[in-house]
């Protein structure tokens, strides 16, 4: 089972849990800010920790609305991992005993995968429950100590008469406060600071160290995935009586893990020379001489090694160990970009909480500071030629806020597997089609598709922006002036997807890896970039799409013109408050079929008040 595959199956449970812990933690900083104050007086002090019984009724019905979800896709981990294995090894072992040169079995295959799933799925659900007790217990003791921390913070800063009494007992956030050297929203921003570096402890080990959601769920499921692998590939080699096994070799190896890797051992911890197909003698160790068995061991947690079966006389030795030296090299480069990954996520749920409390500025510079750690993790994976990870950089596939907001309003959250976004044709309203009138496409209109510049692109990210609008007439050209066509673009990587639709719409999502670049985005990451065969401007459907989508950040529409219209979120998006616009005008035109004319008053209605819902419209 390779890394990618373990990252697969694995990565949805992790996700849960980053978003529970997201919700959990927004809760607590909407509860410390509850009535819109925070205050240095001890009535309000004592009003917030009474309200910690509500909190922890708050928080349990967080984690109980994940626990379903939670046990499909440990089931679904699990499944697919035993399956996966043994899908690629069957074949082989099929053949290779119709040939004589290893025994058959009786046993079917899917005894193996049920023996190793029942073997890991109890202890792995007992894992999660724990998990799951660890964080309602310590969220409401976080609460507390947020709580009083931050009256701590903010007392400081009042009038009182004997300050150096209170520098010797409050916390350390104090002392700079009443220095006069912050101010008292920032001794706020402070605790908050504090409380977001630390989180929600999701386990607590035998040293007293608290491991994040992330890092125990992350370590926990992908070793229990890769473990359950294993047992399907050791089950099934034991029905085939097959016992010498292959180990793997990649730069970047832990140190009990190197000296083994690229070697043959035996399972039942025998010694002895082996042959590969031209008859070289390979020799082969017990499993039981490596660091096999212990946590920080070959196939130990975490460890990216595999096994493979290594039949006498018919495998050849395929990998083989590594040099050390530029192996610890890669490790440190590969645990450095894990380092800034986590960086980045934290910052983003720094900004949110500052939201939730009602400090916009902290939010905005959070955000700022957002920006510059997303540049540097690019720069660091450019410069050590390593797979930048949009996916690692937000909490993936759970939103919290916006997703309460639009279960509230009774829409769909964003699409995942084979959804499909429609743009155009398919719209809300079902207004009626004017995509007849068609404009041919003159090289004059190409040369004149020139979008505005964007304030917060590049100049680099521009220019792309610019050939991509280019590029969409000119294809839109081939297909006759008449089809839609439209580009899924990422102006963070330059990457773009390019999908052909019809008259009346396009589909960017028939195309598998723009549905996988939308996946693997962060917030208002993607732009989406289509043409209107005639020169209507963007379409009631469009601005929805905008709306109803978090991953995307903007969305253009050229008509056969030329004309280029831009729609983008800024910093001070509000989803509550587009949509809500967004709905009255809906609920004006309800069940009408509009005409061209209706259907353009339709989106100058929502344009006229776009700045004010965080929408720029240029």
């Amino acid at each position: 089972m390779t890394e990618l595959e373990k990252l697969s199956l694995s990565q949805p449970l992790t996700d849960v849990y980053n978003a529970m812990e997201q919700d959990i933690m927004l809760a607590i900083a909407k509860q410390l800010a509850k009535d819109g104050s925070i205050s240095a007086s001890s009535e309000w002090r004592l009003q917030r920790l009474a309200e910690a019984g509500d909190l922890n009724k708050t928080v349990i019905g967080i984690i109980a609305s994940y626990t379903g979800i939670q046990s499909d896709l440990l089931t679904e981990a699990l499944s697919g991992a035993a399956n996966s294995v043994i899908d690629k090894l069957e074949p082989g072992f099929r053949e290779l005993a119709k040939q004589g040169f290893i025994s058959d079995t009786p046993v079917p295959a899917s005894k193996s995968v049920d023996r190793a799933i029942q073997t890991f799925h109890k202890q792995a659900a007992s894992d999660l429950n724990l998990v799951n007790t660890v964080m309602r217990y310590k969220a409401k003791q976080a609460y507390v100590d947020l709580v009083n921390k931050t009256y701590d913070a903010v007392n400081a800063i009042e009038d009182v008469s004997d300050r150096q009494e209170l520098l010797n007992t409050l916390g350390k956030h104090t002392m700079s406060t009443v220095m006069g050297a912050e101010s008292r929203q920032e001794a706020v921003r402070k605790c908050i600071r504090e409380f977001n570096s630390k989180g929600i402890p999701a386990f607590v080990d035998a040293a007293g160290r608290e491991w994040s959601p992330e890092a125990y769920i992350n370590m926990d499921i992908r070793t229990t995935v890769s473990n359950t692998a294993n047992a399907a590939q050791d089950a099934r080699c034991d029905d085939y009586g097959i016992d010498l096994i292959a180990v793997s070799s990649h730069p970047g190896a832990r140190p009990k893990c190197a000296p083994y890797q690229g070697r043959i051992f035996s399972r039942s911890n025998q010694s002895g020379i082996a042959h590969d197909g031209n008859g070289k003698e390979i020799p082969y160790e017990p499993l039981s001489s490596t660091s096999y068995a212990e946590p920080d061991g070959l196939f130990g947690i975490n460890c990216r090694h595999k096994k493979y079966p290594f039949i006498d006389g018919v495998n050849f030795q395929r990998y083989f160990p590594y040099d050390k030296e530029e192996n610890d090299k890669r490790y440190k480069e590969i645990q450095e970009q894990r380092r800034l990954e986590r960086k980045v996520r934290n910052t983003k749920r720094e900004a949110d909480m500052l939201n939730e409390i009602g400090d916009t500025d902290g939010a905005k510079a959070a955000r700022a500071k957002l920006k510059e750690q997303r540049k540097a993790y690019r720069t660091y994976c450019d410069e050590h030629e390593l797979t930048q990870r949009s996916d690692r950089l937000t909490v993936q596939g759970y939103r919290t806020k916006a997703k309460e907001e639009k279960k509230a309003l009774n829409i769909l959250d964003k699409p995942s597997g084979n959804d499909i976004m429609n743009i155009g044709g398919n719209d809300i309203l079902q207004q009626a089609k004017t995509r007849d009138a068609k404009i041919l496409i003159t090289d004059v209109a190409v040369s004149k598709a020139n979008p505005p510049v964007i304030p917060h692109f590049t100049q680099q990210q521009n220019q792309k922006f610019k050939e991509l609008h280019h590029e969409l007439l000119l294809k839109s050209k081939n297909e006759n002036d008449s089809n839609e066509v439209a580009f899924l673009f990422n102006p963070n990587t330059l990457k773009h997807e390019f999908e052909l639709g019809d008259v009346n719409s396009v589909n960017i999502f028939n195309n598998p890896f723009a549905l996988d670049m939308f996946n693997n985005s962060s917030e208002k990451e993607l732009f989406l970039l289509h043409n209107h065969p005639t020169t209507k401007i963007f379409s009631y459907s469009d601005i929805g799409v905008l709306l109803l989508h978090d991953n995307i950040g903007g969305i253009t529409v050229i008509s056969n013109a030329g004309k280029v219209d831009v729609m983008y979120k800024t910093d001070n998006y509000d989803f509550a408050k587009a949509y809500g616009a967004l709905k009255e005008i809906r609920e004006k035109y309800e069940h009408k079929v509009l005409s061209e004319e209706e259907d353009a008053e339709v989106v100058r209605q929502f344009l006229k008040i776009c700045d004010s819902c965080g929408i720029r419209f240029m």
